[in-house]
C-alpha cells in the first residue's frame, strides 16, 4: 500500500535496558520513568510533528520536517532532559536508542517501519545510547 502525501520522518526510540530499570527499581519507578521520557519528547516535538507510543518502552515521533538537523536536535534535548531526569531522580544514567527513516511518496508504508526498526536495532547492538540515521555497511 503507498500512501499519497507529504514527505516526512518516523524515527523509533527505545528506552535502554528498560528491563533492568524496572527489576531493578520497580514497576512504579519504571511507568514514572516511561512518563518522564514522554513527557520530555511532548515538549520538545512542540509543533514539530506526533508522538506515540509503540508498545512497552518504544515510542514513535512522527515529524513534519525531514530536516536531519531540527530532527537532531529534537533528540539531543530530549536525550538532555532524560538524564538529567535520572540523575535527579535515582541518579542514574538513562539513554535511549533509535533509528531514523524518512518516507517519500512513492514508498511502501511497510518499508518505513522496518527501515527505521532495522536502524534502532542496528543501534541497539552497536553501543546503545545513538540514533542511526544511515547504516554505513
Amino acid at each position: 500500500m503507498k500512501i499519497e502525501s507529504q514527505e516526512f520522518a518516523v524515527v523509533l526510540l527505545d528506552i535502554d535496558d528498560f528491563k533492568s530499570i524496572n527489576d531493578k527499581y520497580g514497576h512504579i519507578y519504571g511507568d514514572q520513568t516511561l512518563q518522564a521520557f514522554s513527557d520530555s519528547m511532548k515538549k520538545n516535538m512542540d509543533n514539530k510533528g506526533i508522538v506515540t507510543r509503540f508498545g512497552g518502552e518504544e515510542f514513535m515521533l512522527v515529524f513534519d520536517d525531514i530536516n536531519h538537523e531540527v530532527i537532531e536536535d529534537t533528540l539531543n534535548k530530549v536525550a538532555e532532559e532524560f538524564a538529567l531526569y535520572g540523575k535527579q531522580s535515582k541518579g542514574i544514567e538513562l539513554s535511549f536508542s533509535g533509528g531514523v527513516e524518512v518516507f517519500y511518496q512513492e514508498d511502501e508504508i511497510v518499508k518505513l517501519f522496518n527501515q527505521a526498526d532495522h536502524k534502532l536495532y542496528y543501534a541497539k547492538h552497536t553501543g546503545k545510547k545513538k540514533i542511526v540515521f544511515d547504516i554505513d555497511v
